[in-house]
């Protein structure tokens, strides 16, 4: 009756492939954007279920794939704004094409912007360091709210 564990290597970048597939086909057919949302929202209270009450927890990461995690959805997010932005420009709406190839840029400065903001607390801190600095933090300044 060992449930074993939910094996992450696995099960997280299928979840992403699901994830890049429902972003590329919510432009392309957004017919298929409330099945996309049905399956996600179901996904998200069966791993949770799963995850809290039926497997094992054989180890704890610290979050230490986030960073991978935050570079594939960027990565999805940006294929399928040039997939929006080929769709729209062969539709006809070529005057919105050049707005629209500010969003990629913008999208990857944002990438930019969180690894080089958030990445090294996932790397050098321990969570208890992490509690000790926010412990520090809320002595020196109390009415600072996060």
């Amino acid at each position: 009756m060992d449930p074993g564990s939910i094996g992450f290597d696995s099960n997280e970048p299928q979840i992403q492939l699901y994830f890049l597939l429902g972003l590329v086909y919510a432009a392309v057919t957004p017919f298929l954007l409330p099945f996309i949302l049905i399956f996600f929202g179901f996904a998200y209270n069966v791993y949770r279920h799963q995850i809290i009450n039926v497997y094992n927890q054989e180890y704890e990461s610290a979050a230490a794939f986030w960073p991978s995690v935050h570079g594939r959805i960027t990565t999805a997010l940006i294929i399928s704004q040039l997939l929006l932005l080929g769709l729209l420009s062969t539709k006809g709406a070529g005057q919105s094409t050049p707005v629209l190839l500010v969003l990629p840029v913008v999208t990857f400065y944002f990438h930019k912007y969180c690894k080089n903001r958030y990445e090294p607390t996932f790397v050098k801190c321990p969570l208890q360091e992490a509690m000790k600095k926010d412990t520090l933090e809320r002595a020196r300044e109390p009415g600072f709210d996060l």
